[in-house]
Order: structure tokens, then sequence, then C-alpha cells
């Protein structure tokens, strides 16, 4: 039981803890640990929730995390990538294939997105997963990949 209370008082704590929203360019340290440095220089340490795992794989981007701030870290419970490291505004989402065509379920707009089949063929095998993509937008919902990146594998 002495075990039972520090955990139940922990998770009220968290619960009850002001939401922020935390943004600036995401580094890790040596134990790789998270923290998002802010414009000003202020550092803020970034806990990871299950919806949050793909942030382990956008250091040097940008983004903006939502959560419950206790102290200097925020439990980030929703994010959005502001910029890339080459200072561009990607695409994220979930890759999907559909017969000959690859989409995105853009996570920054809401929008299904179509990526260029030309430019988009070796994302092909991450069907499924959550995907950052760097391109351009070459017609009506129509992306030509310069770059990507995988964020998060499916299991």
């Amino acid at each position: 039981m002495s075990h039972v209370l520090p955990l139940i008082l922990a998770l009220f704590c968290l619960a009850c803890a002001p939401r922020a929203r935390v943004q600036g360019v995401l580094l890790s340290d040596d134990q790789g640990r998270l923290e998002l440095v802010e414009p000003e220089g202020k550092s803020t340490r970034v806990h990871l929730t299950p919806t949050s795992a793909a942030l382990t794989a956008l250091e040097e981007c940008t983004v903006a995390v939502t959560g419950p701030k206790l102290g200097r870290g925020v439990w980030a419970r929703d994010w959005e990538v502001l910029t890339a490291a080459d200072g561009s505004a990607p695409f994220v989402g979930r890759l999907e294939l559909r017969g000959s065509n690859i989409l995105l379920h853009d996570r920054q707009t809401g929008s299904m997105l179509m990526l260029s089949p030309e430019s988009a063929a070796p994302l092909a095998p991450f069907n499924g997963d959550i995907i950052m993509v760097i391109g351009f937008v070459e017609g009506p919902n129509l992306i030509r990949v310069m770059g990507w990146r995988v964020l998060e594998d499916l299991p």
C-alpha cells in the first residue's frame, strides 16, 4: 500500500497540471532525453507519452508540444511539426497505399494528400507508418517528395 499512494498522488498532480503549448527546436542530450529550446533560449524537458513517441525522430525540427506542464517539463499529449530541420514546412502523417497511389493522412491539415508516384516510390515499404515528407505542392492535393523521414514504425 505504501507504494500505491505516491503513484496515485503523482497521477493526480499530472491530471490537475495546467495545460501548456510549448514550441521550439527539439534536441536530445547525451542520455537521450528530449528538450525543447524556445526562441528565447529557455529549455523545457519533454516527457513522452504513447501518443508522442514519434517525437524521438524529430531532432533539430521546430515543433509545438501540448500537454500538462509540471516544473520545467511538459508531458507531450499532442504535437505538431512547424518546420523541418532544413527550415521547410513538412507534411506529417500516416502513409497509406491504395492500389498504385501513395497517400498521406496529413496531421497538420487533416486532409488526404497524394504523393507524386515517381518521387514517392521509395516510401512504398512504409505503408501504415508515420512519415515526415519534405516536398512541394505540384497540383491539387498532390505533393512531390524531395525528402522524407520515418517517425514511427508499425510494430
